[in-house]
């Protein structure tokens, strides 16, 4: 008889019990989510987290009663990315009388942010100067109030113009290459320079608000199919817009009945009748909306069938309900890739509650049809009918027909839906954390795919997001790299998520395929941001939590290789090429923060470069500026001759106390770029001077001196500045010499009386105008060693050595032109020998900018003569004690200033940084600028 211990014994046999199967315990679904999905099936306009291209993210409170915007911003100690503390919007509970907020929804240019409540009134706030503080633009309290009267679907016009997109990056040999598109926005637009947005009501009420050229907000209104009963009701509403610049709209009522619309905007009568007068900029605006019914191919559509996947219990409690329905419009054209159409989305999600009966399967279905334009005719005898009457036209009418295409089936709810990546992609967020991206075109998931001679975008390249807890809304930001989830059981600030490599060690050499591909790729994804003027705070976010520096310089190889910025601004330095080149003041950006290692020390002298170029472009913007408005002629040619010409701008004693620090900071940095100059010049005193020599000197000193006066973008910053401050000196002494002096103010003591109050006041305004004036000329001619007529002399000298320097290689020697006389023709032909002359100069500018070559050896004769010859020379015109006495740590750009405090004598640190976002303009570029007291230690935030 065996043992009860030995392995033959069957223990089922011992106790004749057949084995069960065990049902599988799966985690409860997210507090909250029911109540989520229930709001997304009543009405699908509820969107909670928003972000908007400028990077604010704006979030509805738990209460549902306020909206709080905060930022990505980046921690001055460690240099991580984090969200700032939200501010409440104080303007939203009086706009809505305590009326719960439903949706809200940035504008495409991400300045104006529009919020509806249950009721259906709609307010718009604006972002001004500074993206997370908005200021009222148009109130809700004029609209009409409906309990049914809930926005359903809500769309923003697209402004016109056009886009640039990075569609693939293509490995040939050892570099890559990108292939750059680009693509037109659909319309209906918006007037220029307005905005302009559509939306529908529950009871089928389309609304549209423009702004007219007074920028007041107007409406027209429009009533669709008025509901009989309770059925007719809609639901849900989507827009999209189409090839020919209408607006298609696609409706559902609590029925399930869908409607597609297409909707036209004609903004004046010109756009109805083209030989209509064009009106005026002034004109007030009064716009038509005409509005056509498409006749579908199919009748209704079917939802979805899943009999076959629903069991008993399923079967009891009902089929999955919509919670999002989306119209997904075009996707930029790609070449060799079939052509994408209008695609409706559907999401019908299936999760049991608390109550629900047995066992039940979490899942959502995601159901899509496209839209294929169907022209039909009638029969060909009637044609030939038609035609003696001459009304063929009348005979011909267009339909749309409905292709299925494939159902997407997945055992997770999905919660947000946002189209990515120029509308390439589809960012799906589910309840129990996960957050993946679907192709647009087969709704593939997008994930690393083995091919590393390839980058279409960082998904493909490794790059995922990690599952961190349950949520129930998701928003991505600008460029889909980082995402804020909100959960209901708690009211605190929405959670951040970045992406994440999940390919393991991504190793430190380009030869390296993952290396190569992942450095590609987060360099593409900051390009694309940098051409689309967006946000690309996100990007450095997923650069910053590598802490790879190898792959840092790798990446700003890779941008500089992508947007081609103008570097080398030195033949030609218009206004156009040193203040509207956006590309090479974010590629500065970025160089400036791969060196930032907390507080504000800066570990490499690239870094050093690239901060003092920002700060210097933004010194000579600022004074360029002020001389220009002061020397306009006032007046502008018309008013009273008789009237005194109004005093200018920049020489009010406000005006002069805000330009004191800034004039104070670049009068100080050309002082210590000689300074730096001259002891570089007395450490290589012997030895033949050579680039790898002067190089290893710069590296071991941290010295930025001598690469900020020989590349072109710095040195042409420097020369504006330098004259606009010798012109800022005349116009200043000019204005001292027509205000009365010293003497003769204090001695005029006026009697009492209100006209002696007046002159009082007068009297101390002028008083301190003279004061100013006289600190800011002697600050800029007297108190400083070097002055600025001998420093812009320096940069005139060393700039004629730099052309010589290159003329005199063949590679960088730029032709002779051509007279106009002489040439052969208007538009002559661009010559080859111009051309690689030119490429190579901006190639030498450029490693000099980035620091891969700070002394290029083609520049070696300009260096040589400054060094040895205008040093020399300076010398005899300064007094270099005074020089070497005077303290330049607080400029934040010496060698030891990582061990300094860092206050200036004001008592101030100034800290510039651009952050990378875009702005009104194509040329905007967002600059934050703060000043830290070093008694407190506390930041404030001031304009630049």
């Amino acid at each position: 008889m065996p043992l009860l211990m030995d392995d033959e014994l069957d223990i089922d046999e011992l106790f004749g019990e057949p084995t069960l199967a065990l049902t599988p315990v799966l985690p409860p679904p997210p507090k909250g989510l029911a109540q989520r999905l229930d709001d997304l099936r009543t009405i699908g306009c509820c969107q909670k987290l928003a972000w908007s291209r400028h990077g604010c993210l704006a979030t509805i409170t738990r209460d549902g009663l306020g909206v709080s915007v905060c930022v990505l911003a980046c921690d001055p100690g460690d240099g991580r990315w984090h969200l700032s503390p939200g501010d409440l919007i104080p303007q939203v509970a009086r706009c809505h009388n305590g009326v719960p907020l439903h949706h809200l929804s940035w504008d495409p240019t991400g300045w104006l942010l529009a919020l509806a409540d249950a009721r259906g009134r709609l307010s718009i706030f604006r972002a001004s100067s500074v993206v997370n503080q908005l200021a009222l633009t148009r109130a809700s309290l004029s609209d009409h109030e409906d309990d049914l009267g809930a926005v359903v679907g809500l769309t923003w016009l697209t402004p016109e113009r056009e886009l640039h997109c990075y569609q693939m990056a293509q490995k040939t040999g050892d570099s890559f290459h990108w292939s750059l598109s680009r693509y037109k926005t659909l319309g209906p637009y918006p007037p220029p320079n307005r905005a302009a947005l559509v939306y529908i009501t529950r009871l089928g009420t389309l609304m549209l608000l423009y702004q007219q050229p007074d920028r007041r907000w107007a409406e027209v209104r429009k009533s669709m199919e008025l509901p009989n009963s309770s059925d007719d009701v809609l639901s849900h509403a989507s827009f999209c817009p189409d090839r020919d610049h209408t607006l298609l709209l696609l409706t559902r009522t609590m029925a399930r009945k869908y409607r597609l619309y297409r909707i036209q905007i004609r903004w004046t009568a010109a756009d109805a009748h083209p030989s209509a007068p064009a009106p005026g900029a002034a004109t007030p605006l009064n716009p038509t909306m005409p509005v056509r019914a498409v006749k579908l191919a199919l009748a209704d559509l079917e939802e979805v069938d899943v009999s076959a996947r629903m069991t008993t219990d399923e079967e009891a409690s009902g089929s999955p309900q919509l919670s999002h329905l989306e119209l997904l419009p075009l996707p930029p054209p790609t070449r060799n890739s079939e052509p994408v159409r209008p695609t409706i989305l559907l999401v019908l999600s299936q999760c049991p509650g608390p109550q629900s009966p047995g066992y039940q399967e979490t899942y959502s279905v995601l159901v899509r049809w496209e839209l294929r334009d169907v022209t039909q005719k009638l029969h060909p005898e009637l044609e030939k009918l038609a035609s003696q009457t001459k009304s063929t036209a009348s005979l011909q009418w267009s339909s749309v027909d409905l292709v299925r295409l494939e159902d997407v089936v997945v055992d997770r709810v999905v919660v947000s839906l946002q189209t990515v990546s120029q509308g390439t992609m589809l960012g799906i967020g589910y309840s129990d954390g996960l957050m993946e991206f679907r192709g647009r075109g087969d709704f593939h998931v997008v994930a690393f795919d083995g091919d590393v001679d390839r980058v279409s975008s960082l998904p493909q390249s490794g790059f995922a997001f990690p599952q961190e807890g349950p949520c129930l809304s998701v928003a991505f930001s600008p460029n889909a790299c980082m995402a804020a989830t909100q959960r209901e059981e708690s009211n605190r600030a929405p959670a951040l998520r970045t992406l994440r490599y999940c390919l393991g060690e991504i190793g430190t050499s380009f030869a390296d395929d993952k290396f190569s591909q992942a450095a590609v790729a987060l360099a593409t994804q900051y390009a694309t941001a940098c051409i689309q003027t967006e946000s690309s705070d996100d990007v450095l976010g997923v650069i910053q939590q590598l802490s790879n520096a190898a792959l840092e310089a790798a990446i700003l190889r890779e941008v500089y290789r992508a947007l081609k910025p103008a570097t080398d601004l030195s033949p030609h330095p218009t206004h156009e090429n040193l203040f509207r080149n956006e590309l090479v003041l974010r590629c500065l950006s970025l160089q400036d923060w791969f060196g930032h290692r907390g507080g504000r020390r800066h570990a490499d002298v690239a870094a050093r470069v690239a901060r003092v170029t920002l700060q210097l472009r933004t010194a000579s913007a600022v004074f360029g500026i002020a001389v220009a408005s002061a020397m306009k002629r006032p007046g502008g040619g018309g008013g009273d001759a008789a009237r005194p010409p109004p005093e200018p701008e920049m020489t009010k004693p406000e005006t002069l106390q805000a330009l004191l620090g800034q004039m104070r900071w670049s009068v100080e940095l050309m002082n210590f770029l000689v300074d730096d100059v001259m002891a570089l010049a007395q450490n290589l005193i012997g030895p033949v001077l050579d680039a790898n020599l002067i190089t290893d000197t710069l590296t071991l000193h941290s010295s930025c001196a001598l690469p900020l006066l020989l590349n072109g973008t710095s040195r042409c910053f420097l020369r504006s500045l330098t004259r606009a401050l010798g012109v800022f000196s005349n116009l200043a002494h000019r204005k001292l010499q027509s205000l009365p002096s010293p003497a003769s103010l204090s001695s005029a003591v006026p009697s009492g009386g209100a006209a002696s109050a007046g002159a009082r006041q007068r009297q101390q305004y002028q008083q301190q105008q003279h004061d100013l004036l006289t600190t800011v000329l002697a600050l800029l001619n007297h108190s400083a060693p070097v002055s600025l007529s001998v420093f812009d002399h320096l940069l005139l000298q060393l700039g004629d050595g730099v052309q010589r320097a290159y003329n005199a290689q063949p590679s960088t020697a730029m032709p002779v032109p051509v007279p106009a006389a002489a040439a052969p023709s208007a538009n002559p032909a661009p010559d080859p020998a111009t051309a690689a002359a030119a490429t190579a100069r901006s190639q030498t500018e450029r490693e000099m900018l980035t620091g891969v070559r700070l002394v290029p050896p083609v520049l070696m004769p300009a260096v040589r003569e400054l060094l040895t010859g205008l040093v020399p020379a300076l010398r005899d015109q300064i007094d270099p004690a005074e020089l070497y006495l005077r303290d330049f740590a607080w400029l934040g750009v010496a060698e030891d200033d990582a061990d300094e405090a860092g206050t200036s004598p004001f008592g101030f640190v100034d800290d510039y940084y651009c952050c990378g976002g875009g702005g009104r303009d194509r040329y905007h570029c967002d600059y934050r600028y703060r000043s830290r007291s070093s008694l407190d230690g506390k930041w404030s935030r001031q304009r630049p």
